[in-house]
């Protein structure tokens, strides 16, 4: 049985020559025109795939990128104790990176397209998942490179540590001055390439290749001891992170559970909610026939069972109604929205007549707003501007606070589409300067 293991997993019993080996991944640490030229390309491919958020044209970069090379040789020179070139390995990674990044830049400070996308998004916030996948992605390279028959492994590795991303990343942080950006893509190619060559230098120790020369002990030491601080100064960081995204992603899970819980209260009505994972905090809108003390109670004690304190729950009441748009319509047409919404505290009248004064300054005449909002979407046919009380509610029963919702019914002749709609909330709050805006589309049936 241990000889079918050992024979399963020998490394050895396809290994090339040493000697092809050393030729093979002495090779990649060429500086020769071809392996720049195709540099730049790569870089303008991957920065361009990133700025139109296009995962093929991505990918498609990383397998013509040549930067594997000299990072490869680092972990292998480091494994057969050959200073030389490890040196030659580390100056040939440098030049590759300040043409890299140099490149990069310039593309972004020409490119009209200045939006960061996912794909740019996920370049800029490493974890310890991206120390795994570095390791397993150079061990399987390292032991690609060292095979008689080469496979089809290599473009696989290219692909799973995604060495150019992160560098076209930090060059868009250079070329927006978003320096976050930057520290966290250029973090992201470190940890790549320090655990590429971490797993090559242990496969080719595993692998017995000749050594270039012997260490003494106290030559060992020091290699190692700077080898350890070299890999813990790269961890800590992405430690720290990986426990971050692990809690945003359990406080994630625990307000998804709250938010269902409110939707299965049949009482009540969910009309928004906003999770803020970063911020730790979790903000409901809610309004129904039952709103008694007891159900706004039932939510808070539901969030305190998930583990949700109260400065991370925050509860605005929109009032007694139910969710109706025609109902909704009566009541704004006939003017008695405002009296059916309760004010939870009187000791804030003060408070909620100034509100309401700013916001009569700041609302211009309906008619005004139509036109308007008739010249940019046409398809409007009638506009409905209301304003109505919120209450937010703590769970001390003192501790409440009343703002000013504005409501408008939007009647068009056809169907409003999901993007029409996003931009005209977005017009009305920019408008109105005011971001309590409820809006409700409907249509009118009429060609």
């Amino acid at each position: 049985m241990t000889t079918l293991l050992y024979g399963l997993f020998n490394l050895r019993h396809d290994q090339a020559p040493a000697k092809q080996i050393d030729d093979t991944l002495r090779q990649g640490l060429s500086l020769a025109g071809t392996n720049m030229w195709v540099l730049i390309l790569a870089i303008v491919i991957a920065s361009i795939g990133l700025n139109v958020n296009s995962t093929a044209v991505i990918i498609g970069a990383m397998l013509i990128s040549p930067l594997m090379g000299p990072i490869m040789g680092i972990g292998y020179g480091a494994g057969i104790n050959d200073f030389p070139l490890i040196r030659l390995a580390a100056r040939n990674l440098l030049i590759f990176l300040f043409i890299s990044l140099s490149s990069s830049t310039l593309y972004f400070l020409i490119s009209p397209l200045t939006q960061a996308h996912s794909e740019l998004l996920a370049r800029t916030t490493p974890t310890l998942w991206d120390v795994l996948i570095a390791f397993s992605g150079g061990a399987a390279g390292i032991i690609a490179a060292t095979r008689k028959d080469k496979t089809l492994v290599l473009p696989g590795v290219a692909i799973a540590t995604a060495l150019m991303p992160p560098l076209c990343t930090a060059g868009y942080g250079l070329a927006t001055a978003n320096f976050k950006f930057f520290i966290g893509a250029f973090y992201l190619f470190f940890i790549n390439s320090v655990f590429i060559a971490l797993a090559a230098l242990i496969l080719v120790k595993l692998m017995k290749l000749p050594q270039h020369r012997y260490l003494d002990d106290g030559e060992r030491k020091r290699a190692r001891l700077w080898i350890s601080l070299i890999v813990l100064i790269t961890l800590i960081p992405s430690a720290f992170l990986a426990v971050r995204l692990v809690q945003d992603e359990y406080f994630g899970q625990r307000a998804q559970q709250l938010l269902a819980r409110v939707q299965d209260n049949k009482a009540l009505i969910l009309l928004s909610h906003e999770i803020n994972r970063e911020g730790r905090k979790v903000s409901l809108i809610i309004a129904g026939d039952s709103l008694t003390n007891a159900a706004l109670a039932d939510i808070n004690h539901a969030a305190a069972t998930l583990g949700l304190d109260s400065p991370q729950l925050d509860i605005r009441v929109a009032g007694k109604t139910e969710y109706d748009t025609e109902k909704l319509r009566k009541q704004l047409h006939a003017e008695i929205l405002r009296d059916a919404l309760q004010v939870m505290n009187q000791d804030h009248a003060a408070a909620r007549t100034k509100t309401e004064e700013n916001l009569k300054n700041k609302m211009a005449e309906p008619g005004e707003i139509f036109y308007e909002a008739r010249a940019i979407f046409p398809a409007i046919e009638t506009l409905t501007l209301g304003k109505a009380l919120s209450t937010r509610i703590g769970r001390q029963a003192d501790n409440q606070e009343s703002s000013v919702v504005i409501i408008l019914e939007v009647i068009s002749r056809k169907p409003l589409s999901a993007e029409e709609q996003t931009r005209f909330r977005r017009w009305v709050s920019a408008r109105l300067q005011n971001k309590e805006t409820r809006i409700l589309f409907s249509t009118s049936g009429r060609k």
